[in-house]
C-alpha cells in the first residue's frame, strides 16, 4: 500500500569499525577456496569476486551495546529532544545481542532511561529494515520515533564463529557460506523522525509474497538463510552449523535489481518528478557489482543525476540496514544535505522486502 509520509528526519548519527583492507582481512581471516581445495582466498579473489577493497572490522567497539546508547543520544540531541519525549523506540537488526525476548531493545531502552509505559518494538530484519521500521512508524503516528540499527557482523563471525563458515557440510548453502562474513561489515545508525501536521512526503512497504510478478515463485523465501535455533532445529547435532548466514546469490541479484526498479516504478507514481526535487537518493549498499550494475542501468534509464548517488560498499562492505542511513550521516556531516532538503531512500532485504521514502531533513541549527 502507498502512503503519505508525515515524518520528518530531525537527527542521525551512525559509526562504522576501523576499515581494513581487504588483503590484510583475508589473511586475518582465511576462508577455503571452493575452486582449490586445501587453499585459502586471498583479498585479490575477493576482490575479484566480489568487488569490496575493505572491510568495516571492530569486534570489540560492536560488543559494546552502549555505542547505540551514545549514537541515540546524539540523535536526539540533534534533534532537540529529550528521551522521555520518545513516544516509540524501534530496533532493527539481523545480528542481535540476545536472540530471545527482543532482549536487545528492553536493554537499550533501560539504559537509554526510557519510562516503562514505552512498548518495546524489534525487528528481525537485515538490509531492508529501515523501509519496515519508517513505514510502521509512518503508522503509528507517535510524536518522536527513535530508530535503531545496527550489523555486528565481526562479533558473529570471530574466534570459533568463523569456523561454521570456514568448514560446515551441514548447512544447505556451505559452498556459499565464506560470502556472509565476507560481505557483510560492522555498522550502526541512529535516526529520529518527528511527526508533522502536514505531509512531508511519500513511504511505501511492500513484502512482495504476492506482488512481485512472475519471477517471485523462482526467488525462493527468505533469500537468506540462517536456519538452527529455532523450533524447527531446536539443539539437534548440527544445530550450531546451521547458525551461518547462508545467502542464495542468483535469487539475492534478481530481486535486488528487479525490486530496485519496482521501488522507482512506485515513487514516480507517488511524485513523477522526485528525481529532480531530492537532493540524494540513498540505495541500499548490497555488494559492489550489484550497486554498480543497477545505478549504471537505472541512470541510463532515467537519465537521473550521477549526483544525485553515493556509495559506500566498496571501501567498507555491505552494513546492512544501517547503509543508507551511514550514507545520510555522512552527507549531513560533510554539509551535502542541509536543514530542508528533500531526501530519498530506496531499499531491498533478503525477506524478501523492499520499500521506497520520500521525506524531508530538517535539522535545528
Amino acid at each position: 500500500m502507498i502512503t503519505d509520509s508525515y515524518l520528518k528526519i530531525s537527527g542521525v548519527q551512525s559509526t562504522v569499525g576501523q576499515v581494513v583492507d581487504i588483503d590484510t582481512w583475508a589473511k586475518q581471516h582465511p576462508l577455503p577456496h571452493a575452486k582449490k581445495p586445501g587453499e585459502s582466498l586471498t583479498g585479490t579473489d575477493i576482490r575479484q569476486i566480489i568487488g569490496i577493497e575493505g572491510k568495516s572490522w571492530e569486534p570489540e567497539k560492536f560488543r559494546d551495546p552502549n555505542l547505540l546508547v551514545n549514537m541515540a543520544r546524539n540523535s536526539l540531541d540533534m534533534a532537540r529532544l529529550k528521551p522521555s519525549e520518545l513516544e516509540a523506540v524501534i530496533i532493527v537488526t539481523g545480528t542481535p545481542y540476545n536472540l530471545m525476548f527482543d532482549l536487545d531493545t528492553m536493554d537499550l531502552m533501560q539504559r537509554l532511561g526510557l519510562p516503562d509505559h514505552l512498548t518495546p518494538i524489534q525487528m528481525n530484519a537485515g538490509c531492508g529494515g529501515f523501509a519496515r521500521a519508517f513505514n510502521l512508524a509512518n503508522r503509528l503516528r507517535s510524536r518522536h520515533t527513535l530508530v535503531i540499527c545496527y550489523q555486528l557482523t565481526s562479533a558473529y563471525a570471530e574466534g570459533n564463529g568463523l569456523e561454521r563458515y570456514r568448514h560446515n557440510p551441514h548447512h544447505p548453502y556451505a559452498k556459499h557460506l565464506w560470502m556472509s562474513p565476507t560481505l557483510f561489515s560492522d555498522g550502526a545508525a541512529t535516526v529520529v523522525l518527528t511527526q508533522t501536521e502536514t505531509q512531508q512526503g511519500h513511504c511505501f512497504y511492500s513484502r512482495d509474497s504476492q506482488s512481485f510478478g512472475p519471477e517471485r515463485d523462482s526467488l525462493g523465501s527468505p533469500l537468506v538463510h540462517f536456519l538452527g535455533g529455532g523450533a524447527y532445529q531446536v539443539g539437534g547435532e548440527h544445530d550450531t552449523e546451521l547458525q551461518c548466514y547462508g545467502m542464495e546469490g542468483e535469487a539475492i541479484r534478481t530481486y535486488y535489481l528487479e525490486g530496485m526498479f519496482l521501488n522507482h516504478q512506485q515513487l514516480q507514481e507517488l511524485n513523477p518528478t522526485y528525481l529532480k526535487q531530492i537532493k540524494r537518493l540513498y540505495t541500499h549498499q548490497a555488494s559492489p557489482r550489484l550497486v554498480h550494475s543497477f545505478l549504471e542501468a537505472f541512470i541510463q534509464q532515467t537519465q537521473a543525476d550521477r549526483n544525485l548517488f553515493c556509495t559506500s560498499v566498496q571501501n567498507m562492505g555491505n552494513i546492512s540496514a544501517a547503509s543508507t542511513l551511514h550514507l545520510l550521516a555522512e552527507d549531513v556531516r560533510q554539509g551535502n544535505v542541509r536543514h530542508g532538503d528533500l531526501i530519498g531512500f530506496s531499499v531491498v532485504g533478503a525477506g524478501p522486502e523492499r520499500g521506497g521514502i520520500l521525506t524531508q531533513i530538517t535539522l535545528s541549527d
